[in-house]
């Protein structure tokens, strides 16, 4: 019921729940990390990074939680972490396509173009189903990348 009211919008009806789970069960991984996805999304990055850092604590190669701690690394403004964070993901599967994808977005976020668009096109490689996520952000890299060539 938690994931549904999410997917429906009702983030604020959802985060009350997965709260009031994580009171009850506060050993279970999932709901610290299905929790920080919730806080994210509201834009209470704080609130995520402390969920995410609790499922970390329980679950630290999970790459489920990992990747989930790189994106609000990213909205944190913390490339560096980010990528630390997915080193572990890709390290264990380099063919995470969703980890790829995250990879190209901090190499984006730090001007490494070719290093996004390495990143996305893997990303696509490894996992089709994101070509169309991934799309506009290689075109944005390979932009970004004409851009500073012109300079």
């Amino acid at each position: 019921p938690i994931e549904s009211l999410a997917a429906q919008g009702h983030i604020d009806e959802a985060l009350a729940q997965i709260v009031t789970l994580v009171k009850d069960e506060p050993a279970f991984v999932d709901a610290h990390n299905d929790m920080a996805v919730l806080y994210h999304a509201k834009g209470q990055l704080e609130a995520a990074h402390a969920a995410i850092t609790t499922a970390l604590a329980l679950a630290p190669n999970d790459a489920n939680v990992l990747r989930n701690q790189a994106a609000i690394e990213m909205a944190r403004g913390r490339p560096a972490a980010a990528a630390r964070a997915l080193e572990t993901v890709l390290t264990a599967n380099p063919k995470d396509g969703e980890a790829l994808a995250l990879a190209g977005d901090i190499a984006m976020v730090t001007t490494q173009y070719d290093d996004a668009i390495a990143f996305y096109q893997n990303a696509v490689l490894t996992n089709p189903a994101l070509a169309s996520v991934v799309q506009e952000k290689v075109t944005a890299a390979q932009h970004a990348k004409l851009g500073l060539q012109k300079l």
